[in-house]
């Protein structure tokens, strides 16, 4: 059973205490925040790089099979935004699980 923290102290690593879910979760919020705050062109808002690189730097299955999708259909996002590095790890996470569920 894996366990999860409620809230990682470090957002650089929050990979470490989070699911794949919350992960997931939160690099949505941080980009849909700071789409936002762009909207004012002088707001000083820096482009939410943590929550983004705890996609990118993902080496864990999906626990489930929600969190297998999940991957998958950001995958799919991103891939029609272009070529981006949250694409082959979030292919990973749900083939991970995958595989585990065949074996």
């Amino acid at each position: 059973m894996q366990t999860h923290s409620t809230a990682p102290a470090d957002p650089a690593t929050a990979h470490i205490d989070a699911s794949l879910q919350r992960a997931i979760i939160q690099a949505k919020a941080d980009w849909y925040t700071y789409l936002v705050a762009s909207w004012d062109e002088d707001n000083g808002m820096p482009y939410p790089h943590a929550s983004r690189l705890v996609l990118e730097d993902w080496t864990r299955p999906a626990a489930d099979h929600v969190e297998a999708i999940m991957a998958l259909s950001l995958a799919l996002e991103q891939y029609a935004i272009g070529d981006t590095p949250v694409i082959p790890s979030m292919i990973k996470a749900a083939l991970g699980f995958l595989e585990r569920q065949a074996s």
